[in-house]
């Protein structure tokens, strides 16, 4: 495949980019057998689900990016970093009492919405709704930040979640870029560019914490799995791929190390999340 005049100016970041997942996808598929589902442990299969969707996420961001739609990168971004911090949340007890929480919030929203439209879904008759409701509460009483926080992703909240959360609100910030002033007067940029590509491209750290969830759970990676954890910059800023350390031998490492630094630009007075 010929790259793009973007992947080319972004070479060092998208290289970064496809060695991360491609690190994620050997060490899965090396381990494939041990990803057995056992339909008594609901959270197995949703973890699963959620993976797969991550997986395609992933690859979103990258098509994305590479076209030159930063900005819509960035929502995909930030709907990975949902599923990070959920995935986590669900997972991180013994218990399946949390996934029958998250499953139920969905079963839930689903009935709602068939409902608005005078609809009814298929298992309308054979739910007990009342315990469903009582569930979906459970999980909406604690939210996306208290999900993270309890999970040990804070800072991926704070940083990857917010910032993205700007692009998919539309807020104010995040459309700074499509008007321009011209001696001709306004100009809408609302062709492919470079803006935001390289922001973008952080979703291969989320993938990479994603991936070691699920490592932790189906157990397919080695002891040195939780000491190899991709490094997050602390700055406060969000940060950029510049380069990558690559392990000698795969199976005796989870993932890829990252160096990060902050973007040049990047003004935090201009949060809004």
């Amino acid at each position: 495949m010929v790259a793009t005049d973007i992947e080319r100016k972004f070479a060092r970041e998208f290289g970064a980019f496809d060695r991360i997942v491609a690190i994620a996808d050997r060490l899965l598929e090396r381990n494939a057998e041990k990803f057995a589902l056992n339909p008594e442990r609901r959270r197995l299969q949703a973890a699963a689900r959620l993976f797969g969707r991550a997986r395609k996420s992933v690859s979103a961001v990258r098509l994305l990016a590479s076209s030159g739609y930063g900005e819509d990168a960035m929502v995909v971004c930030r709907s990975l970093v949902n599923v990070c911090i959920d995935l986590g949340y669900i997972v991180s007890e013994e218990s399946d009492e949390r996934t029958e929480q998250w499953i139920a919030n969905g079963r839930l929203a689903r009935r709602t919405m068939a409902a608005e439209f005078g609809l009814r879904t298929e298992d309308e008759s054979n739910v007990d709704w009342g315990a469903v409701q009582v569930l979906a509460k459970k999980w909406r009483a604690v939210n996306i930040y208290e999900r993270a926080k309890a999970t040990g992703l804070e800072n991926v909240y704070k940083v990857l979640f917010r910032h993205g959360s700007s692009f998919d609100h539309s807020d104010t910030w995040s459309v700074q870029a499509f008007l321009e002033r011209s001696p001709e007067g306004p100009v809408l940029r609302s062709e492919p560019n470079e803006n935001l590509v390289g922001h973008s491209l952080f979703a291969a750290y989320t993938f990479a914490q994603i991936a070691v969830i699920i490592g932790k759970l189906f157990d397919p990676l080695t002891a040195a799995a939780p000491r190899t954890l991709l490094a997050l910059s602390r700055r406060g800023t969000l940060p950029r791929l510049t380069s990558m350390h690559l392990p000698g031998r795969l199976e005796n490492c989870s993932l890829a190390v990252i160096t990060v630094n902050p973007p040049s630009g990047f003004d935090r007075s201009a949060e809004t999340y």
